[in-house]
């Protein structure tokens, strides 16, 4: 009996890595990655959205999903706005994006008029359903492709 509860527990702990090891998108940052690194689909989309300022979703069926993150610096008389951080969360099929913008009148700041690309792993398996919060607040993205 003892040696079956044992077993038991070894088995359930096994489980248990198994699961968290398996998902990435479990609790954390998406991997950030560069554009070489996109497929070739995702790099025509890219190119589509390349002038706007917002927050995209490539996500083809069955492949690799990107959050592409772009903030262009528009004028001297706005705030310019940049990527503070970025968290997701997966649970019950949905994966939960927290997105932290945050803004500057310093036009020479080093983190102003980049644009990011965040892999988001292959939704067919994870997830059904994306919702995203910048600073806090329910949002959208400003154009899906794939």
């Amino acid at each position: 009996m003892r040696k079956m509860t044992a077993v038991a527990s070894c088995l359930c702990i096994f489980m248990v890595a198994i699961i968290a090891g398996c998902s990435s998108l479990a609790k954390g940052e998406p991997k950030e990655v560069e554009l070489k690194q996109l497929s070739s689909g995702a790099r025509s989309f890219v190119n589509q959205i390349k002038d706007k300022s917002g927050l995209y979703l490539y996500s083809p069926a069955g492949g690799q999903a990107y959050l592409i993150v772009n903030h262009l610096v528009t004028g001297r008389d706005k705030e310019a706005k940049y990527l503070e951080s970025l968290k997701s969360e997966l649970k019950d099929h949905l994966l939960r994006l927290d997105v932290n913008e945050l803004g500057t009148t310093e036009y020479t700041d080093q983190r102003l008029g980049k644009i990011r690309f965040f892999e988001l792993g292959d939704s067919s398996g994870k997830y059904s359903a994306i919702q995203v919060y910048k600073n806090g607040v329910v949002s959208k993205f400003d154009s899906i492709g794939g």
